[in-house]
């Protein structure tokens, strides 16, 4: 039979297997489909000879081939059985939200998302809003509704009405993914880079450049640059250091740029100012270019700064910003993962998945090695 040579001539499923035998049947039968083993319109076999050629219940073979017929890979044809589809259509219409996106690293998720919804015979639909969140908000609680999609891919905008709107989602029984942040106290995927240690990384890059007064500007309340302000912290500790200052970002970010350049004016007047800055983000550092230049300060003589995702507006500053750089487009691919892998029953409804993907220091020109 064609379906017993597709799992490997009568492999048996053990009981004992964490994972469900429906769900290894699918995964071996998708590899083979996704190999071009087998071609549009070839017969699989039906769904008796599957269940006797591989020891399974009627109903395990059953489940596992509707799990490539929703993904479009698999179709029944009543009374002959189980064939490749002939024309492979995308089932799966995955939503990307984001509040907005000038905010180029959402752009980078979408292009991961993308390419790894392909795999999976889905299409990412991108939707943008301008800066908007009470529209942000509005347009996740209707998520539910919506006919042209049954999932969706959310970038956090960390507040309380983001929250509360997942809140919804799940009463709903809406299947998402969030990236930007970890999640721990919601169900669903979440996905980030690991902040914390980007942090670390950040603030050892300027110890090791010879900097001992270090200053932070960033929004604190916000849990990623928290992590990044907490990482940065415990290097500064294990060298018996603290922050020299802490310019806490509490505003809008459309008054960011007039609060650094408050501060630092402020900083250069009493003296105080550090050797280096540590930005939340590539955005708070481009305000600290700016800052600098109407100060009269230069850049790295004066002050050294280093940012965090790798915007490319890091690459475009003069001189070039050094920065920690974030996986976007990974983060895109990992997200597109846990979704489908959450339609399909791989994740635990009720524990989820947390992802903290590793984040590493792009060296330019915006640090002066210290004498």
């Amino acid at each position: 039979m064609i379906c017993a040579i597709l799992l490997n001539m009568k492999t048996k499923i053990s009981k004992q297997n964490s994972i469900p035998a429906y769900i290894r049947i699918a995964d071996k039968l998708r590899t083979v489909i996704k190999d071009n083993s087998f071609k549009p319109g070839d017969f699989i076999g039906t769904e008796v000879e599957l269940s006797k050629d591989n020891s399974i219940t009627r109903m395990t073979a059953r489940r596992a081939v509707q799990i490539l017929i929703d993904e479009g890979l698999l179709e029944r044809q009543p009374g002959k059985g189980v064939f490749v589809k002939q024309t492979q259509e995308s089932i799966h219409q995955i939503k990307l939200l984001s509040c907005n996106l000038n905010w180029m690293p959402s752009i980078y998720i979408g292009q991961g998302m993308k390419l790894q919804a392909e795999k999976y015979n889905a299409e990412v639909i991108l939707c943008d809003f301008s800066g908007n969140e009470e529209e942000y908000i509005k347009a996740i609680v209707d998520l539910p509704k919506s006919k042209e999609s049954s999932s969706a891919v959310l970038v956090s905008i960390h507040n309380k009405a983001f929250y509360n709107a997942l809140l919804k989602l799940e009463l709903a029984n809406y299947k998402y993914v969030v990236v930007d942040e970890i999640l721990n106290e919601f169900p669903c995927p979440s996905i980030s880079s690991d902040n914390i240690q980007g942090g670390k990384l950040a603030v050892q890059t300027l110890l090791n450049c010879g900097h001992k007064k270090i200053g932070f500007i960033g929004d604190v309340g916000v849990s990623t640059t928290e992590k990044r302000f907490r990482g940065g912290a415990t290097v500064l500790a294990e060298n018996s250091l603290t922050y020299s200052c802490i310019i806490n970002l509490t505003s809008a970010d459309s008054a960011w740029e007039k609060d650094v350049l408050h501060n630092l004016r402020l900083l250069k007047k009493s003296n105080s100012l550090p050797s280096a800055f540590f930005c939340s983000c590539d955005a708070v550092a481009r305000y600290v270019y700016r800052a600098a230049n109407k100060l009269g300060l230069a850049i790295p003589d004066d002050i050294s700064v280093i940012g965090f995702d790798d915007d490319p507006i890091a690459e475009w500053l003069s001189p070039g910003l050094t920065t920690i750089r974030q996986p976007f487009e990974k983060i895109g691919e990992e997200a597109i993962d846990a979704l489908m892998n959450s339609i399909n029953g791989r994740i635990d409804e009720n524990e989820g998945t947390t992802i903290e993907l590793p984040v590493y220091c792009v060296d330019r020109n915006s640090v002066k090695i210290m004498k």
